[in-house]
C-alpha cells in the first residue's frame, strides 16, 4: 500500500516527466519544413531580385549567402518575344561547385541549406531565343513543430498535479523516529 507521503512524490515525477516531455515536444521536436503561402509564421529574412537578358543557350549566374535554418525560394518568371512560356532551367551549387538542386519549367524552386555557405544560382536559357528574365531570391526563417501545442497541453496538464504532489507533502510531513 502506497501512503500519502509516496502518493506526493509518484505524482512530482508524473508531474515532472510531463513538464519533459512538453519541452521536448516545444523545442525538440523535429520540425515540418513546409511552408504554407501567407502563413503569418513565416518570416522572409531577406530578399534580392534581378532582371537582366539572357542570351540563347547561355547562362547567367548570381551569388548569395545561406544559413542553414533559412529556406530560400527562388521565383523565376521571364518573357521572350514570339514565345507564350518561357522558363529557364535552374541550378544551384554550393561553393565547392556540386550540384544541389536543378529545375526544369518550375516557377518557383525550394532549397534548405545544410550549412552556411555562398551558393551560386545559374540560370540556363535553352531556347533559340533570347529570354528577359525576373528572379526574386528571398530567405524565409519557418520553424513549425506539429508538436508544439501538444507540448504546451502537457505542461498546462502537469501543473495541478505538480499541486497535488506538493500539497500531499506538505500537508503530511514525514514522522521522524525519537
Amino acid at each position: 500500500m502506497i501512503d500519502k507521503r509516496e502518493r506526493g512524490i509518484l505524482a512530482l515525477t508524473i508531474a515532472s516527466t510531463l513538464i519533459l516531455a512538453g519541452i521536448w515536444c516545444i523545442y525538440l521536436s523535429p520540425p515540418n519544413y513546409y511552408i504554407p503561402e501567407g502563413d503569418p509564421r513565416d518570416v522572409v529574412v531577406w530578399e534580392k531580385s534581378f532582371e537582366d537578358w539572357i542570351q540563347p543557350k547561355t547562362n547567367i549566374t548570381y551569388n548569395f549567402k545561406a544559413k542553414p535554418d533559412q529556406y530560400i525560394r527562388i521565383v523565376s518568371s521571364a518573357y521572350s518575344p514570339g514565345r507564350a512560356i518561357t522558363i529557364p532551367i535552374i541550378f544551384i551549387y554550393d561553393s565547392e561547385n556540386n550540384l544541389l538542386a536543378t529545375r526544369k519549367g518550375a516557377k518557383w524552386v525550394w532549397f534548405i541549406p545544410e550549412k552556411e555557405d555562398n551558393y551560386k544560382l545559374v540560370i540556363y536559357n535553352p531556347y533559340d531565343t533570347k529570354i528577359h528574365s525576373y528572379l526574386t531570391i528571398d530567405a524565409h526563417i519557418f520553424n513549425y513543430r506539429p508538436l508544439a501545442s501538444i507540448g504546451y497541453l502537457l505542461i498546462l496538464l502537469s501543473l495541478p498535479i505538480y499541486g497535488y504532489g506538493l500539497t500531499i507533502i506538505i500537508q503530511n510531513p514525514e514522522k521522524r523516529k525519537s
